[in-house]
C-alpha cells in the first residue's frame, strides 16, 4: 500500500508537520498557505473508517464554539484526508496542565454539558456488549499474546498481592448493573486531556471516537478521570511508572472534578465514572502491549490497581 502524501489533486502546497497533540492514531498532518492564514490536513492511510467518523462528527458540532470548524474531505481507494482550522500556539491540556486554573477547567465541564443530548436509558443488553468487547476480550487478548503473566493466577504489585485478572473480570462483570443507572448522551468519546486544545484560555474538543457501545455522560468524564487519576498521558510517554502514580496526591483539579461529579450525578453517578475509567484503561491494554513494549506491564499493573480499589470501594458502600 502507498505511503506517499496527499497525492489527490496539487500537494506543492502542503508541507508536512509533525504534530504530537491529538495524534495517537498514525495520522499524517500537513500545513496549507491560505490567502487568509494556515490551514491543517489531517491524513490517514489505510482503514479510514475512524477519521471519516471523525471529520463527520466534527462536521455534525460546528455549531459549538469549542469545536474546531473542518472542511474539504478528500478519499480515495486507501486514504482520507479533511481540512481544520489550525491553532499555530495551541497546546494540549496534558502539554498546559499548570496553565488550566479552576474557572477554565470548570468552562471545559460546562462544554462537556453543552454536548450533552440525553437519549433511551442504558440496557442491560448494552452493558453485556460493552463488557464483553471492551472489558473481557482486550484482557483475554493480552494474556493469550503475553504468556509471562498468569491470567488466573494472582498479582504480586509493589509488594502486595492482588487478585488475579481472571477473578478481576469476574468480580467486575458482577457489578454490570451499576451502569445500568446511566443514559446515553450525545458526546465527544476520547476526552482524554491530550484531546483538548487551549488556544487563548478556551478550550476545543478534537479527535472524537464514537466507538464506546455506552455513550453515557459518566464515559466521558471517565476519559478525564483516566488523565487526572490515572496519569495516562505520563504513563504513556514513560515519565512515571505505576509506583509513582500510587504515590501522588490528587490533582487538584481531580478534586473538583469529583466534587462537580457528586453535585451534579450523585454518588452513583461517580461510581459508575470510576467504573467506566475501568474499561477505558482495559480496552487500550491490546494497544499498549503492541506499541509500548515493557509499558505494557505498567498499564496492566495500573488496571489491576484501580480495579481492586474499585470493588473495596463498592464493597464498602
Amino acid at each position: 500500500m502507498s505511503q506517499a502524501p496527499i497525492s489527490r489533486g496539487n500537494s506543492k502546497d502542503l508541507k508536512p508537520i509533525d504534530l504530537k497533540v491529538g495524534n495517537c492514531s498514525g495520522a499524517k498532518f500537513y500545513i496549507k498557505e491560505t490567502p487568509s492564514g494556515p490551514i491543517l490536513r489531517k491524513e490517514f492511510i489505510g482503514n479510514t473508517k475512524k477519521l471519516k467518523d471523525q471529520f463527520n462528527w466534527l462536521k455534525n458540532h460546528s455549531e459549538f464554539t469549542f469545536i474546531p470548524k473542518v472542511s474539504n474531505p478528500i478519499e480515495s481507494v486507501d486514504s482520507f484526508s479533511y481540512e481544520m482550522t489550525y491553532y499555530e500556539n495551541a497546546k494540549n491540556a496534558h502539554e498546559g496542565l499548570g496553565e488550566i486554573d479552576e474557572n477554565l477547567f470548570l468552562e471545559i465541564l460546562s462544554s462537556i454539558e453543552q454536548l450533552k443530548r440525553e437519549k433511551e436509558v442504558v440496557s442491560q443488553e448494552q452493558i453485556d456488549f460493552y463488557l464483553k468487547h471492551k472489558l473481557d476480550k482486550k484482557l483475554l487478548q493480552c494474556f493469550q499474546n503475553h504468556k509471562a503473566r498468569d491470567f488466573a493466577g494472582t498479582n504480586l504489585i509493589q509488594g502486595q498481592e492482588y487478585p488475579s485478572v481472571a477473578q478481576l473480570i469476574q468480580d467486575l462483570n458482577s457489578y454490570s448493573y451499576i451502569l445500568k443507572e446511566g443514559k446515553n448522551s450525545e458526546i465527544h468519546g476520547d476526552l482524554t486531556l491530550e484531546n483538548i486544545l487551549i488556544d487563548s484560555k478556551k478550550p476545543l474538543f478534537i479527535d472524537p471516537n464514537g466507538e464506546n457501545a455506552v455513550s453515557t455522560i459518566e464515559v466521558e468524564l471517565a476519559k478525564l478521570f483516566q488523565s487526572l487519576n490515572s496519569s495516562y498521558e505520563d504513563l504513556s510517554l514513560d515519565k512515571l511508572k505505576v509506583s509513582d502514580i500510587m504515590a501522588l496526591k490528587d490533582h487538584e483539579l481531580f478534586i473538583i472534578l469529583k466534587n462537580y461529579i457528586l453535585k451534579n450525578y450523585g454518588d452513583g453517578g461517580l461510581l459508575r465514572t470510576y467504573f467506566h475509567e475501568l474499561i477505558h484503561l482495559a480496552r487500550l491494554l491490546p494497544y499498549k502491549q503492541i506499541n509500548l513494549g515493557h509499558q505494557y506491564d505498567d498499564f496492566l499493573d495500573l488496571f489491576i490497581i484501580r480495579s481492586h480499589q474499585f470493588l473495596t470501594m463498592v464493597k464498602e458502600k
